[in-house]
């Protein structure tokens, strides 16, 4: 199954377009009861207040967001952000499919041109025509920009604009947002990021991965993950399709390689 975009209609669950910031308040408990903090910025350019320090002052506290609060002026007209990477409750890491629709890049239809399945979870309509998709993984993943085309992964260290922020729609019913739409991250989704390093060095296993041009196939956008491990070993996983062997037999230094340590062209 390739990528399609949500059929569910977009409701108007929480999506006040001039929300003072007061009025926000319910809405970082209603979040925090799915496990995601969240902090202010300002509605127009999506940023957060000069002085504060944005995603690494998210909370789930109605009063901690009040003081965030007084940063704006109070004729500010403030959004609401969260916090990716958190655990979520339940259990899983928040981390968004953030797919733009804009500057020329069209994430929806690089992957669908991946024919890289998505599956369905809790989605918002995006200011820009895209979306993000929520998911939960299980482990925190880092924040890919630029993954792919019109493609960003937001995970620890990244954020997103959420509902009531002006063009920021759950598509949920009234209701709202629940933890059971959340679903787990496509597998192709972890293997492409790379889990959150700790900041303990001593537990970093020293892997490092990089997304390439893939020379087995006529690509156009980086789809070739090289993955080089500690002792210099590099793994690599093609999301275009391509095997192994395919992957190796395009590459002259790759087959000497292979032949080195397998014995085999001796």
């Amino acid at each position: 199954m390739t990528y399609s975009e949500p059929t569910t209609n977009s409701c108007s669950w929480s999506t006040n377009t001039s929300m003072p910031g007061a009025r926000l308040l319910p809405l970082v408990e209603f979040y925090g009861s799915l496990g995601l903090p969240t902090f202010p910025i300002h509605s127009g350019p999506r940023v957060p207040p000069r002085g504060s320090h944005g995603h690494l002052e998210a909370t789930t506290d109605p009063d901690e967001f009040r003081y965030l609060l007084t940063r704006f002026s109070p004729y500010s007209t403030v959004g609401l952000a969260a916090r990716m990477g958190d655990e979520l409750v339940g259990g899983g890491y928040a981390v968004t499919l953030d797919l733009d629709v804009k500057n020329g890049k069209d994430g929806p239809a690089t992957l669908r041109h991946r024919e890289l399945p998505v599956s369905d979870t809790l989605t918002a309509d995006t200011r820009s025509g895209g979306f993000h998709h929520l998911y939960a993984s299980p482990v925190p993943l880092r924040t890919h920009n630029n993954l792919l085309s019109g493609v960003d992964v937001k995970g620890a260290g990244g954020w997103i604009a959420v509902a009531p922020t002006p063009g920021y729609h759950w598509r949920v019913d009234s209701d709202g947002p629940t933890r059971e739409l959340i679903q787990p991250a496509m597998r192709w989704l972890l293997m492409a990021c790379d889990r959150a390093r700790p900041t303990n060095r001593a537990h970093d296993t020293g892997a490092r991965r990089e997304l390439v041009v893939c020379w087995a196939h006529n690509d156009t956008n980086p789809s070739l993950q090289i993955t080089t491990l500690a002792d210099g070993r590099k793994l690599y996983h093609c999301f275009g399709g391509c095997t192994y062997d395919q992957i190796v037999a395009s590459d002259p230094e790759l087959i000497e390689l292979t032949e080195l340590y397998t014995g085999e062209g001796q």
